[in-house]
């Protein structure tokens, strides 16, 4: 995670703002980013320096928030093979990559290696992943191949797809595709913890579909909703990060953020 930070704070700085930047005196490149992502905006991936705002400021509590639920749900430990194969849909900056590599070094998990695939839409994601580069891809038209695969990650790309109005589309997609999956191999749908992003949505489409319902995990923190969720730890932080992260073009500071956010974790597993 280090380096990735590293790498967006030196893409940030070499980068001029956009065209929008300062016709309103209120918009700097932080404004948008929260306007985009949890506002009223578009919620859209499509400009580099606010990726990278969005990686500095929410990457760390994303990647904590990953590794919070493989210690509590110890799903890699139930694994009795020495590699295992994942898949994560919507990888952005591959925060699932992150946790495991962290969470399998320290935990020192049965297995000796696993294979990682991400798939994104977005190709500036490939500018500030160093690791873990994502495949292209359109997760509403392009099928895939699950054959092999044991865990199926989904971080925070439902909502996204519902913002947008696609989320029907990939669930048909999805629908499909998932014929392919071996049983046993599990699904780890990672999202925002609200009725109106598609939490409960996608949970009737997974049980619909011949896959168990093991466990819902959540983060109590600010009223979060529970409904007898499993609760997971605020207070882990397995990331360092750099000190002086700054954008010196706009004068700006960064505090990046460790904390959970009000994140589910649904975990389900396919039947025979």
């Amino acid at each position: 995670m280090t380096n990735i930070l590293n790498n967006c704070n030196n893409l940030i700085n070499n980068f001029h703002n956009c065209s929008d930047f300062g016709q309103d005196p209120k918009e700097t490149c932080f404004s948008c980013l929260r306007n985009s992502f949890y506002g009223s905006g578009t919620d859209t991936y499509n400009c580099l320096k606010k990726l990278c705002y969005y990686t500095i400021n929410y990457g760390p509590a994303y990647v904590n928030e990953i590794y919070s639920f493989l210690k509590k749900s110890e799903i890699l430990e139930s694994f009795k093979k020495d590699n295992i194969n994942i898949y994560s849909l919507g990888s952005g900056f591959s925060p699932d990559y992150i946790a495991m590599e962290k969470y399998i070094k320290k935990n020192e998990v049965n297995f000796k290696l696993f294979s990682y695939f991400g798939f994104d839409i977005e190709p500036l994601w490939r500018d500030i992943t160093q690791d873990a580069i994502p495949i292209l891809a359109d997760l509403t038209r392009v099928p895939i191949n699950y054959n092999n695969v044991d865990i199926i990650f989904l971080n925070k790309l439902f909502s996204t797809l519902k913002n947008h109005n696609s989320e029907r589309n990939f669930l048909n997609r999805f629908a499909i595709d998932l014929k392919t999956l071996p049983t046993e191999a599990y699904i780890i749908f990672n999202d925002i913890n609200h009725y109106n992003m598609g939490r409960d949505d996608f949970d009737r489409f997974m049980q619909s579909n011949n896959f168990k319902l093991i466990e819902k995990y959540y983060f109590n923190i600010e009223n979060a909703y529970s409904d007898n969720y499993t609760e997971l730890d605020t207070k882990l932080n397995v990331c360092s990060i750099p000190d002086n992260l700054c954008d010196t073009t706009n004068n700006f500071s960064f505090d990046s953020k460790i904390e959970p956010n009000k994140t589910i974790f649904f975990l389900y597993q396919k039947g025979s």
